[in-house]
Formats: C-alpha cells, structure tokens, sequence
C-alpha cells in the first residue's frame, strides 16, 4: 500500500522580508510543509490565500495597506483557513487588539518575542 507524502500548503504573510525568509525557512525545513506563496501586506494576503488555496496561513499584524487582522477577517468571511498570528505585538502590550482578535475569529497568536510556551489561545 503507498503512503502518500502530502505536504501542508504555507502562505507566509510577512512585511518584513528578513522575517519572511526566516519563516520560509523554517517551514522549508520541515518535509510536511511547502510554502507556496508569501506575501507582503494584508492586501496581497487575501488574493493570494483566494488563488493559492494554502491548507495554512501565517499572518502579521502591522502591514502596510491592509492589516493582518482586517485581512484576516476577510479571508475567514470569503475562504476559511486556519491562520496563525506571527507577530512581534502581543495581546497583552496593545490592549485594543483583543477586540479586533475576537472580530477577526482568531484562536491562536505566536509572538516573535515569546517562548510558545506563552501562546495566547482565544
């Protein structure tokens, strides 16, 4: 019986190229995971999550254009994927987040700053 080697499609979402490298790299590393596409602000996000079709989304906060929690909102309205927040922010620094977390129905935030030991879960 074959196994099949399915990879888990990345979307990288990340206006800083320094840190879209090291994301890339990091998900490249892993035999599961193939990253298909990164993209530079929230406005990009959303058409290539449309285009792409990745199984999983990495998004930061603080982009120009269109935001990654606008642009999360709307990629959750039109094409539901799981999207994990990467972001050097954190809930507890910017208080007003957590409002436009819960609207943009975010579970899982990873700070660049904090062990994932500290993850936020909604």
């Amino acid at each position: 019986m074959a196994t099949t080697n399915k990879k888990f499609r990345v979307l990288v979402v990340e206006d800083s190229a320094f840190m879209r490298k090291v994301l890339e790299g990091i998900f490249n590393a892993d035999e599961q995971l193939q990253v298909v596409g990164s993209a530079k602000d929230g406005r990009e996000a959303v058409a290539m999550a449309e285009s792409l079709k990745p199984d999983v989304i990495t998004m930061d906060i603080n982009m120009p254009h269109v935001d990654g929690l606008q642009a999360t909102a709307e990629i959750m309205t039109t094409n539901p994927k799981p999207i994990v927040i990467v972001s050097s922010e954190s809930r507890e620094e910017q208080p007003a987040l957590s409002e436009r977390w819960n609207s943009a129905r975010l579970n899982l935030w990873l700070s660049h700053q904090a062990p994932l030991t500290s993850t936020c879960r909604a």
